[in-house]
């Protein structure tokens, strides 16, 4: 649901009348109503509509360069036009640039800031804040006039035209003549004028008086428009805050409790790391230690861990001991295993510290099950090959120390 807020004229506090439409997804009213703002519909953000009487819709020729810093400073762009000090009003851009032209937008900063204030008091967040006068629905070529009993409203442009508070009489508004005037002069009339209001014109009196071509056509409220606004107050110093930034102040505790503890476990972590790090170079250093004990004669100690094994290896073959390595030892534990149990050993054979057997399995799907059975924690033992057959199969098993490969 959208809520939309028009305020009055005479629009002083949160405690004065405002009309306000509740819409649907489809553009619809679901339900619409009068009264303070403390009796709106409760919807966390609203659309608020300021009246044509308190937005001066004026343009600037801006500079080719620059125009980002210009549009900063739009109240001084058109300061000529204004009747107080520029600081005392906020201008924001409205519509589409043509060229170096720029539409302006002017409402009163203090004024702008009371009606945001009121409506955040109330628990709702604005999320726009535009002006009737551009929400009028206009046709490219032509006007829309608004008239309501103590004035209304003439929109010539996307973002422009201007509000009047003529008394609705029936006659034609004096602003609408010098606004023809104005028009014929710069050859640029429009190709009708559509009149809304609740009580219809004598359009063919207007028409015969003005000449131009007048119609006559319902009553306007601001929860009709349709389309985007061409004008937008909540930028700059009123830009709309995120709701991330609105809950900082709630959430800053807890930001600070989880990046304390973020920092103690990197910290930790780190400590850790350094600890573990410490503590294997002093085992790497007593592996040194000892490798020279062991073997004084050694030049270049690069893994003493290597190169100790390596040594016991050649000390143990030229004493003339059986290694794990050697045929025997290996033969020895593959029978202990029981490798010829599981089928018929066809050829044993050794090459630098592998055994291997070639056995005939009874059945052509059972070299892996073979190889599970024969995992031992001291030999380590590996398929290298199978080979099918009719209704059996050969699997070549490869038997070696454990941590060689």
């Amino acid at each position: 649901m959208k809520l939309i807020v028009a305020i009055p004229e005479g629009w002083e506090d949160a405690c004065s009348q405002v009309a306000w439409a509740l819409m649907r997804p489809d553009k619809t009213i679901a339900s619409e109503g009068e009264g303070p703002l403390s009796a709106l519909p409760t919807v966390k953000r609203a659309t608020v509509v300021v009246p044509a009487s308190r937005v001066l819709l004026t343009a600037a020729t801006l500079p080719s360069r620059g125009v980002r810093r210009v549009r900063n400073a739009l109240a001084y762009a058109v300061e000529d036009q204004l009747t107080g000090d520029p600081e005392s009003v906020h201008a924001v851009p409205a519509g589409a640039p043509r060229g170096n032209l720029q539409s302006v937008a002017i409402i009163e900063r203090d004024w702008l800031r009371r009606v945001i204030e009121s409506f955040e008091s109330a628990g709702i967040s604005p999320e726009s804040v535009t002006v009737e006068t551009c929400l009028a629905p206009r046709k490219e070529g032509e006007w829309t006039l608004v008239l309501r009993e103590n004035g209304g409203f003439l929109r010539t442009g996307e973002a422009a035209g201007m509000g009047f508070d003529d008394a609705l009489d029936g006659s034609v508004p004096a602003v609408l003549r010098l606004a023809l005037e104005a028009a014929r002069g710069a050859g640029d009339l429009p190709s009708r004028i559509v009149v809304r209001s609740d009580s219809a014109p004598d359009a063919l009196a207007w028409r015969r008086e003005l000449d131009m071509l007048c119609e006559a056509a319902g009553p306007w409220r601001a929860c009709e428009s349709a389309g985007h606004a061409g004008v937008e107050f909540l930028q700059g110093e009123f830009a709309r805050a995120s709701d991330l930034s609105k809950l900082w102040p709630r959430l800053r505790p807890a930001a600070v409790l989880v990046a304390a503890a973020l920092a103690v476990e990197v910290i930790g972590t780190v400590g850790h790391w350094a600890a573990l790090r410490h503590e294997k170079a002093q085992l790497e250093a007593g592996m040194r230690e000892q490798f020279k004990a062991a073997f004084p004669q050694a030049q270049a100690i690069v893994d003493p861990a290597l190169q100790m094994r390596r040594n016991l290896h050649a000390a143990r073959t030229v004493a003339g001991m059986a290694q794990e390595s050697d045929f025997l030892p290996l033969l020895a534990k593959a029978m202990r295993l029981d490798a010829g149990a599981i089928g018929r050993v066809k050829a044993i054979g050794y090459d630098t510290e592998r055994l291997t057997l070639d056995i005939e399995l009874s059945e052509r799907n059972l070299a892996d099950s073979v190889l599970k059975r024969l995992e031992e924690k001291d030999i380590g033992v590996r398929l290298e090959a199978t080979r099918p057959k009719a209704t059996s199969a050969e699997a070549r098993l490869v038997f070696m120390p454990r941590g060689r490969k």
